[in-house]
């Protein structure tokens, strides 16, 4: 990473390429370097349901990237401050974001998600296991490399955490937040599995499980959790994938998976052995069904 005092001088610009409520990211080239880069503009007037400055949470994001070194997780390539904004330099992925890929195909076939699930998985494991909850996990903020690799990006919502659920700032996506941060409870690292559980829905059947015209209304569907598999979506998707989806869009954090258990589940190819306990600890039922079947109207019933 360069500290030879870069400016915003240093790169030509190629046009925006993402905007959100508090920066405006553009695909640019490195007059120095001739690579192409994507640069984060964050403006010094920052205000997002926080009391931080620009200042701070430019710096936070900083520390966190500087911290991170996962090969699904976008790599800061270098940071500087201009005259009225704060400027990260990350990786470009010439795949554009997942959620654009996905408004191309609909939706996406079991064998195509999972390869994807399990990299953004492995890649929110490995943020969780250094203690960093992301809090604004959704297909937006999921490059697709030339490669097609995920990579996750915008830790500008980011906390490392000292202790269990110690957040309480009410911050992220409506559609893609957690019931406890839309509450305004505390919450933890279990955020980023609901959101997690979220992207697979919509990647599976096309569509947002929560999503409606009134946000007002959006939250008490969230807040419920109660989903529902239309038949004309998911008739054809496998209970493995189903019952994951229910583990990670489950209300009660507490009873969550973790992103651990996650890639140990059936669907991502580990022991269902240790999956299907789980599944019997949270849902009471006679007999765990192992196919599918008749036995997936059961499951389109959990909420």
């Amino acid at each position: 990473m360069s500290r030879l005092c870069p400016t915003v001088k240093d790169y030509e610009s190629l046009g925006v390429i993402g905007e959100g409520a508090t920066a405006i990211v553009y695909a640019a080239h490195s007059k120095i370097t001739k690579q192409k880069y994507a640069i984060k503009c964050i403006r010094f007037q920052y205000s997002l349901n926080t009391k931080k400055t620009g200042n701070q949470v430019f710096q936070n994001e900083v520390d966190i990237l500087k911290s991170l070194d996962h090969p699904n997780v976008a790599v800061l390539k270098d940071y500087f401050t201009g005259p009225q904004h704060h400027y990260l330099v990350i990786e470009f992925a010439e795949g554009g974001d997942l959620m654009d890929d996905l408004q191309k195909r609909g939706r996406y076939s079991e064998e195509h998600a999972r390869p994807f699930v399990t990299e953004i998985m492995q890649a929110v494991r490995y943020c969780h296991d250094k203690n960093i909850v992301h809090r604004d996990l959704k297909p937006e903020n999921i490059l697709i490399d030339k490669f097609g690799s995920a990579k996750l990006v915008d830790f500008g919502l980011s906390k490392k955490i000292e202790k269990p659920d110690s957040l309480t700032t009410r911050c992220g996506t409506l559609l893609y937040m957690a019931p406890e941060i839309s509450d305004n409870d505390s919450h933890g690292k279990a955020v980023d599995i609901w959101s997690s559980g979220i992207i697979i829905f919509i990647l599976l059947s096309g569509y947002h499980p929560f999503q409606h015209e009134r946000k007002d209304e959006s939250r008490k569907l969230i807040k419920k959790g109660r989903l529902y598999l239309h038949p004309s979506r998911w008739d054809g998707v496998s209970l493995e994938a189903i019952t994951l989806v229910h583990e990670m869009i489950c209300v009660c954090p507490k009873h969550r998976i973790t992103a651990s258990e996650s890639l140990k589940s059936p669907w991502l190819g580990y022991t269902e052995e240790f999956f299907a306990g789980k599944i019997k600890s949270l849902y009471p039922i006679d007999k765990f069904p192992g196919k599918v079947g008749a036995e997936m109207k059961m499951l389109r019933s959990i909420t």
